[in-house]
């Protein structure tokens, strides 16, 4: 069984960035990666907000921080511009997304245990998961 990306990445990092490099484009858009970041910062507004999902708290959410995917995209463009490189600047971009997948976990699980918990509860668990953050940083 041949797993994605992403988790390829928090299993072996190296390996799998060496990997995909070599790979040949794919033929999929580059468009899906920065898509589902998007959803998912969309999602965690919704859940953070108000402990559920709904489709116009996710909608806003998404267009409220579109500017994460959006400045993503223009950092690579600059980085890739610098110099000629091997590979497209989709693949380029395919491959920078998927460096998000740590992030993305942790932003999965954060969410997931939010939705268990009171509005009270919650808000306490945002306060620390962000001040865990600045430690980290």
């Amino acid at each position: 069984m041949e797993w994605s990306p992403e988790v390829r990445v928090l299993v072996a990092p190296a390996r799998t960035f060496r990997d995909l490099a070599a790979a040949p484009p794919p033929t999929r858009t580059w468009l899906g990666r920065p898509l589902v970041l998007a959803l998912l910062l969309g999602a965690t507004v919704s859940i953070q907000a108000s402990g559920r999902t709904n489709a116009r708290l996710v909608l806003d959410g998404m267009i409220a921080f579109a500017f994460v995917p959006v400045f993503m995209i223009a950092a690579m463009l600059i980085v890739y511009r610098r110099r000629p490189r091997v590979v497209n600047f989709g693949q380029a971009l395919d491959v920078f997304f998927i460096a998000n997948a740590p992030w993305l976990v942790w932003l999965i699980l954060i969410n997931v245990w939010r939705t268990f918990l009171s509005p009270l509860k919650g808000s306490r668990l945002t306060a620390l998961a962000g001040f865990a953050g600045l430690l980290l940083v």
